[in-house]
């Protein structure tokens, strides 16, 4: 299943940055982990005149949200991501 994620491009206040340039930056690093376990996969991306629309596979929560709740995880028990996986 997908889900349809619209943003925003329109410029941030007081940001030398357009958001534009910023969500451009988002979506190459979410498509440079397509495929990659734990993180979502972006299927499609659209724009128009008012928005950058995410087409992405659907995280409905469930398990690992109820997990995270009832438990106390720190840096220790959390593993650092695979460094291989960024490039």
């Amino acid at each position: 299943m997908l889900a349809v994620a619209p943003l925003s491009t329109a410029h941030s206040f007081g940001s030398k940055v357009h958001r534009g340039d910023a969500l451009a930056g988002q979506v190459a690093v979410l498509l440079r982990l397509h495929g990659a376990l734990n993180v979502a996969a972006l299927e499609a991306v659209y724009e128009d005149a008012a928005a950058v629309h995410l087409v992405m596979e659907l995280c409905r929560g469930g398990e690992l949200l109820a997990r995270a709740r009832s438990a106390h995880y720190s840096e220790r028990t959390v593993p650092l991501p695979d460094p291989g996986c960024m490039t």
